[in-house]
C-alpha cells in the first residue's frame, strides 16, 4: 500500500518537474527548442531522468490496475484499491494536463505504452483456467 502511493506521488511530481524543466512556448519554433537544449544541457538531462522514473512508476500503476480490473470484469478476486489507485492516476494526469498539455500527452502515452506493454498475459491465462 505504503509502495503504491509513493509510486503514485513519484510519479506525479516527476510529471510536474518534466512540465517544468521542459518548457514548451506557444508559437513553437524548433530551431530555438532544441537550441535551448544545446546551450543547458543540464536542464535536458534532468529533465530526461524524470521523464523516465515518471513514466515507469505511472506505467507500474497502470499495468497493476489492467490486471485487477481484468480479475474483477471476471468475477475473481480482485483488489479494489489497485482500481482506486488507477482513479487517482487519472486525477493527477488531469491536474498535469492543466499545467502543461503537450508534456503531459507525452508523459501519459508513454505510460499507457509501457504500462500495456509490460502486462503479463500468462497470468491472464492462468486465471481463466
Amino acid at each position: 500500500m505504503w509502495k503504491k502511493s509513493i509510486r503514485l506521488l513519484l510519479g506525479f511530481g516527476c510529471g510536474y518537474l518534466f512540465i517544468l524543466m521542459f518548457p514548451i512556448d506557444s508559437p513553437f519554433n524548433l530551431s530555438e527548442f532544441l537550441l535551448e537544449f544545446v546551450i543547458n544541457p543540464f536542464s535536458f538531462f534532468a529533465a530526461s531522468i524524470v521523464f523516465i522514473v515518471g513514466f515507469i512508476s505511472n506505467a507500474l500503476i497502470i499495468k497493476e490496475g489492467v490486471e485487477e480490473t481484468y480479475l474483477l470484469y471476471n468475477q475473481k478476486e480482485s483488489n479494489l484499491m489497485e482500481i482506486i489507485f488507477v482513479l487517482l492516476l487519472m486525477v493527477s494526469f488531469y491536474v498535469l494536463f492543466q499545467t502543461g498539455f503537450w508534456q503531459t500527452m507525452v508523459f501519459f502515452c508513454f505510460s499507457i505504452l509501457y504500462g500495456i506493454i509490460s502486462l503479463d498475459f500468462r497470468r491472464f491465462k492462468m486465471i481463466e483456467e
